[in-house]
């Protein structure tokens, strides 16, 4: 069984992963210092990506066009 300075400890390090590193490594992290873990991922695409889109340089593929039909 953790401590609770511990768990205080390992949640503060997993909230300050966020302004570290990708979002992904952040969100699993964090996950994990509050006791879930899993494999299983969701691939949502990246920020860039949905810029792009917005801005009206890439065309809409795939989940947008179903997403903003």
């Amino acid at each position: 069984m953790t401590s609770p300075q511990a768990a205080r400890e390992e949640l503060s390090a997993a909230l300050a992963a966020f302004a570290d590193g990708p979002l992904r490594e952040g969100a699993a992290g964090l996950f994990g210092a509050l006791g879930y873990r899993s494999e299983r991922t969701g691939d949502f695409g990246s920020a860039e990506a949905d810029v792009a889109w917005l801005d009206g340089s890439e065309p809409p593929t795939g989940k947008r066009r179903i997403l903003f039909a």
